[in-house]
């Protein structure tokens, strides 16, 4: 039985992981104060 969805490369789902991470802890870093926006 084939796949319905292309199977991503391990390589290539570390590397969404690691952005969706990046993006989630900068979010909540800067919420609480703790890093400044770069933009201003």
């Amino acid at each position: 039985m084939k796949s319905p969805l292309p199977l991503a490369s391990p390589k290539d789902d570390m590397r969404s992981v690691s952005s969706m991470v990046e993006k989630i802890l900068t979010t909540y870093l800067r919420d609480k104060g703790y890093l400044k926006d770069t933009a201003e």
